[in-house]
């Protein structure tokens, strides 16, 4: 695997600027079709519980009650949506 640090400041910035242009052209276009909003309101959802877990059982990683709170509020955001 190649070092991050072998691509120059401006690539690495263009290759950022691309993937967050990229997600947010399909995050608008997903919001724009109802069912395709609720996928990725869930996908989102199961996101954080999917990588809350793995750091809390792979990483020991501990949280703070603001990012415990934050963590909730999108999960319920989900539960929300689809029901």
């Amino acid at each position: 695997m190649k070092s991050w640090r072998t691509i120059p400041t401006v690539g690495m910035a263009f290759i950022i600027a691309l993937a967050l242009l990229s997600a947010g052209t399909f995050e608008v276009a997903a919001l724009r079709q109802e069912l395709l909003g609720l996928i990725y309101v869930a996908i989102l959802g199961a996101e954080v519980v999917i990588i809350g877990l793995a750091s809390i059982l792979h990483f020991a990683e501990t949280y703070s009650v603001r990012e415990v709170a934050g963590m909730s509020l999108v999960v319920v955001g989900a539960f929300v949506v689809w029901s």
